[in-house]
């Protein structure tokens, strides 16, 4: 899946900031959703953001690309679901265009 099939949104936790943060394709950064009024603590943000994006059939793969598109551009080749494992973790390889 390139960048371009990428779904129009998700949602992803992003721990560091303890937030529900929701991704838009081809836009840059990360937007804190409206859902944290309601999500009060790490668990049910994390459960959020897991329920909201299975119903849209988005999987970790894909949530990973879409955080990576968000944080370095859609046209950064791990903005594509394909450098992730099913558990939406980077496969580390020998591309040149793989950074840390």
């Amino acid at each position: 899946m390139r960048s371009d099939k990428l779904p129009d949104m998700c949602y992803t936790y992003l721990e560091d900031s303890d937030i529900i943060g929701k991704i838009k394709k081809g836009v840059l950064g990360v937007e804190a959703s409206i859902f944290n009024r309601i999500c009060k603590d790490k668990l049910s943000k994390v459960n959020f953001v897991i329920k909201h994006n299975e119903e849209q059939g988005i999987t970790k793969p894909i949530e990973a690309a879409m955080l990576a598109g968000a944080l370095r551009g859609f046209e950064h080749p791990d903005a594509n679901p394909m450098m992730y494992d099913l558990e939406g973790k980077h496969i580390r390889s020998n591309n040149e265009y793989w950074t840390k």
